[in-house]
């Protein structure tokens, strides 16, 4: 929780400070930490924080997403645009699939990190969607009512 309140008052370091102790042990804080160092503009300290904690193979979905949109947030932040829509549409399907949404409102404004204006760029709207961006962004069907074409 301390370090949520330092990264949400601009002091990443202090955030990441707080989670490096206990990243070996949790997944879940060696993310935050991975996080908090990327907004405080040390990408590879956060890419290592996200390497050590793939190379666990501990984590359970709700840390993979985090971690995942951390690595697209750092591929943007180094320009990688290609990288950083790739990784954001691997996340929308896993975490639509486990049904997780707060990984991205943790993710949005005010979590120290930046987004383009539009992180998925020109890819089309549902509904006109097509290619592999289609079961990244279609909804799935409502309660009661089957779509043929939806594999979710």
């Amino acid at each position: 929780m301390a370090s949520a309140v330092h990264l949400a008052e601009g002091r990443p370091g202090a955030a990441a400070e707080a989670l490096e102790p206990v990243a070996d042990e949790q997944p879940a804080c060696a993310v935050g930490a991975a996080r908090a160092r990327l907004a405080a503009g040390d990408r590879d300290a956060a890419l290592r924080l996200l390497d050590a904690v793939t190379a666990r193979g501990s984590a359970g979905p709700a840390v993979t997403v985090r971690a995942a949109l951390v690595r697209a947030q750092a591929a943007h932040a180094a320009g990688d645009v290609a990288t950083a829509r790739g990784l954001l549409a691997q996340t929308l399907r896993e975490a639509r699939r486990e049904k997780l949404r707060r990984p991205f409102l943790e993710a949005g404004p005010g979590s120290g990190l930046s987004w383009p204006r539009n992180p998925c760029g020109d890819w089309p709207r549902a509904g006109s969607c097509r290619g592999p961006c289609r079961a990244a962004i279609r909804a799935p069907p409502r309660p009661g009512r089957r779509r043929s074409s939806w594999s979710g």
